[in-house]
């Protein structure tokens, strides 16, 4: 749908960042409308987009995440060389999308930047997944302690 102050349809951002929050507005337009062109606006779109990249992506890595090292670690942990090596791919693949997001802000790729921060929260998921700490936890020993200091190690 065509937007303009002509058509009378156009956004009121006041009234959007009072509704959604201020982050939720400043992100769904840094992600979905590229810096000097046009965007595609619909309330069912940005709900979608703002549930599935910042809930369902980054806020279900931190929930995960503090949740886990709140309930078996007393919310701390010490991290230390061995750790840095255990999470030495994870440390890896982050450091490239961070400074990917870098140069991506910079040159005010801003969409592509987004992109880059929402890859960092898809590998912590993985890693996550694949590492299964809460399981590990269960069973007790060294790798589950190992496994929650990957993850501070990674939000460092």
């Amino acid at each position: 749908m065509k937007m303009g102050k002509s058509l009378g349809n156009t956004l009121e951002p006041f009234e959007l960042v009072q509704k959604f929050g201020p982050d939720a507005v400043r992100y769904f337009f840094l992600r979905e409308v590229e810096f000097g062109n046009d965007g595609d606006y619909s309330e069912d779109r940005f709900v979608n987009i703002v549930n599935a990249h910042l809930a369902n992506t980054i806020g279900n890595l931190l929930n995960r995440t503090l949740g886990l090292l709140k309930k078996n670690c007393e919310s701390t942990l010490v991290v230390d060389s061995t750790t840095a090596a255990e999470g030495i791919l994870l440390k890896d693949t982050v450091e490239k999308l961070v400074e990917k997001a870098r140069k991506n802000y910079e040159s005010l790729s801003l969409s592509t930047a987004c992109e880059a921060v929402l890859e960092i929260g898809n590998a912590g998921n993985s890693y996550m997944d694949q590492r299964a700490p809460w399981m590990l936890f269960k069973q007790g020993g060294v790798s589950a302690e190992a496994a929650a200091k990957v993850f501070v190690f990674f939000f460092h």
